[in-house]
């Protein structure tokens, strides 16, 4: 037996969906409770379940290109999530030089890791639903390469292969001091 946060009623386990945070493994409001509260939700914020609802047919419109073509399918977010500190904001505010030399710099590079096989309507789609995953998720999401375009000993190319979505948190603390196989 376990107790709804909500409702505050004594209700059997089965009552409760599976949490891999929560307590015991389930969460702490009941399946009824938890229905009302999304549904309030959905009706107060119609726009932005519409946009996921967007979000879903892009995504099963890639795999579905992906498949049919045979290419590999597009990763997208399943880590959780970590806050960007204040203190990184408040340096970019504080040094837009820096931050306008650090973004060249980074077109530059990332236009010569363009290979001219790579497919541009790949890439764009990953900004697109990079945007829309922003939307829905409520915080910025940034557009990954795996393998960094630049390091000292290894250059990613640009290409859809060498994308993923990652959170602004998870991509601003990796940098391009990691990637798979190092």
């Amino acid at each position: 037996m376990k107790v709804c946060s909500k409702c505050g009623e004594s209700k059997p386990e089965v009552a409760f969906y599976k949490h891999p945070w929560g307590k015991g493994g389930l969460c702490a409001e009941c399946k009824v409770c938890w229905r009302a509260r999304q549904n309030a939700y959905a009706e107060a914020n119609r726009q932005e379940v519409r946009a996921r609802n967007r979000l879903a047919w892009h995504r099963f419109s890639a795999l579905k290109h992906a498949r049919a073509c045979g290419e590999a399918p597009i990763k997208f977010l399943e880590k959780p999530v970590r806050h960007q500190g204040a203190s990184s904001r408040a340096w970019r505010k504080a040094n837009p030089d820096k931050v306008c030399a650090n973004m060249a710099a980074y077109r530059a590079t990332k236009l010569q890791a363009t290979p001219s096989w790579a497919s541009r309507a790949y890439v764009d789609l990953f900004y697109l639903i990079a945007k829309e995953e922003s939307v829905r998720v409520g915080e910025e999401v940034h557009v990954d390469h795996i393998v960094p375009l630049k390091h000292p000993r290894v250059c990613g190319l640009h290409n859809e292969f060498n994308l993923q979505l990652l959170r602004a948190s998870e991509n601003l603390s990796k940098g391009n001091r990691t990637w798979p196989d190092m």
